[in-house]
């Protein structure tokens, strides 16, 4: 583990302290088909008061059946689930005393809205009718739906509906609220709009949201805590910031940012004058403070990754150049696509730096800003 890694994990285990915590998980074990399809493995996560986590990767990687297995949904095959310091790992959904918004809005047809949010202090609450309605109508001026509240849900756009969802979960006063994609049915700008509101709505109530998405945009937004999943296991924890700068891995490197990370496959060359990394394409020789990452690994294969932001076109000390394929306007910068031989890669610019005419540029590396990674993915450097 390189010295970064080392720093992110020192910083992640000592930030909670145990009074904080609201959930807990302890090497949680989740199969399926017998046992020869793990969905999650060796996952250990704690989850404080105020925190927004955010459960993010791709498709398959684990993230929603942990989800359900926090809610009791699913039972783990091995490990343990902590809420409030109570051990609920093999309890009923109603034990965990938690609000599972689902991806696929929900919904009474046949109820007012008022009847949908209130349903479930119906079922599992003594409080007065006057209690109900008080609770009712306070979050709904929280979620800024008073105004619906006698009407039914086919009557309402999908954002609102959303909120009615959040709604019914937030008046149960859960320990902590789980979302399985909730946005990903409605339009861009509709999901841009819940996004912010329900960022405003975790700082307002306090309380431990836990957001599953394959979107690492919507993870960023929302999130103060990330936690990178891939193959059923915990890839990285961190801030939206550690993720970003600080990958302790090829694949987040690869799966957090766009454009993603260039990467460049090396051979070690290390000798009485330090280390080259050598490629395909360049040779670039590492100072003396670098070359430490490197002792014992003459002769072996790694990969060099750097994002688009930080490769320098027409370079006036260039490690290669290459051909300009495609330019991308993303507002005030461009996407540069270029090809070197076989590999392709991509430059992040400023607006109009490199003209539509261009058929090649020079390329070199800011070299405070690349990573190495070896053979098993691990960050080096």
């Amino acid at each position: 583990m390189s010295m970064a890694t080392d720093s992110i994990q020192q910083e992640t285990d000592l930030s909670a302290d145990d009074s904080d915590i609201r959930i807990r998980i302890e090497d949680l074990q989740k199969t399926f088909a017998n046992g020869t399809v793990i969905a999650a493995e060796n996952i250990d996560l704690d989850i404080e008061d105020d925190d927004f986590v955010v459960l993010l990767g791709p498709s398959g990687c684990g993230k929603t059946t942990t989800l359900r297995c926090i809610a009791g949904l699913e039972e783990p095959d091995s490990g343990t689930i902590f809420i409030d310091d109570e051990d609920v790992t093999y309890k009923k959904p109603k034990d965990h005393n938690l609000a599972f918004v689902f991806q696929q809005i929900a919904l009474f047809p046949h109820m007012s809205v008022r009847r949908n949010i209130r349903f479930g202090l119906d079922m599992n609450t003594d409080l007065s009718s006057k209690e109900k309605r008080e609770r009712v109508e306070e979050v709904a001026d929280l979620l800024g739906i008073r105004d619906l509240l006698d009407r039914s849900p086919s009557a309402l756009s999908g954002g609102q509906q959303q909120r009615v969802s959040l709604g019914r979960a937030m008046v149960m006063e859960p320990a902590a609220f789980l979302l399985d994609e909730p946005f990903s049915a409605l339009d861009a700008n509709l999901r841009d709009q819940m996004q912010t509101e329900i960022k405003k709505l975790h700082q307002s109530l306090g309380t431990a949201m836990v957001f599953v998405t394959h979107d690492q945009e919507e993870a960023m937004t929302l999130g103060n805590k990330i936690v990178v999943m891939n193959d059923g296991q915990i890839q990285q924890i961190g801030s939206p910031y550690e993720i970003y700068n600080e990958p302790t891995s090829k694949f987040v490197a690869e799966f957090i940012g766009s454009p993603s990370t260039n990467m460049f496959d090396c051979m070690v060359q290390a000798g009485k004058e330090g280390v080259t990394l050598r490629s395909d394409t360049f040779e670039l020789h590492l100072d003396e403070r670098r070359a430490d990452a490197f002792d014992g690994m003459d002769g072996n294969s790694v990969t060099l990754g750097i994002r688009p932001e930080y490769l320098e076109v027409d370079a006036s000390d260039p490690l290669f150049e290459a051909t300009v394929d495609v330019i991308e306007p993303q507002g005030k910068s461009d996407a540069v696509h270029l090809s070197v031989g076989d590999v392709g890669i991509v430059a992040s610019v400023t607006q109009g730096r490199i003209g539509r005419n261009r058929e090649r540029t020079s390329i070199a590396f800011d070299r405070d800003e690349l990573w190495v990674f070896d053979e098993s993915g691990s960050r080096l450097l």
